[in-house]
């Protein structure tokens, strides 16, 4: 130890800097954490919302089949599509159940004729919304379509 005007002079850090820069460390990991849980979020909610675009175009396409055949017969019903079904559980490799499947019955699907349109050309709107419930929490997403006939 080393003595300037007879103050021992010391070198290192002190356990005040020490307990600081932990203090620093912490925060700074937490607001990390933070941000990447609230990303991981996002990711599941936009899963869920491309599940929904894809059920509800497999039930536009069947209005559309129905609605440019003449709409003979009673409308299509609309698809028992599960969420997230099939999943594996991290670890586990057994697979998920389902926590619910889209519904297409709360507010039904239209199909209806848009143009004049004669024997020869008709258009058509085509209009489908699937619901679902995740977490407590109902979604909603609506699908429309344009068709014409020729």
């Amino acid at each position: 130890m080393r003595f300037v005007r007879g103050i021992p002079h010391q070198r290192g850090f002190s356990l005040i800097d020490s307990l600081l820069a932990v203090v620093v460390l912490v925060i700074a990991t937490m607001g990390t954490l933070g941000a990447l849980a609230s990303s991981f979020n996002n990711v599941d909610q936009n899963a869920d919302r491309m599940q929904a675009i894809a059920a509800s175009q497999q039930y536009m396409d069947s209005l559309r089949y129905w609605e440019t055949n003449g709409g003979s017969g009673s409308m299509p019903t609309p698809p028992t599509i599960q969420l997230d079904a099939g999943e594996s559980n991290q670890g586990t490799g057994a697979a998920n159940s389902s926590p619910g499947s889209f519904d297409f019955t709360t507010v039904p699907a239209t199909c209806t004729q848009t143009g004049a349109g004669g024997s020869s050309s008709k258009q058509y709107t085509c209009s489908v919304t699937a619901r679902w419930t995740i977490n407590g929490f109902t979604r909603q997403l609506t699908t429309e379509s344009y068709v014409t006939q020729q």
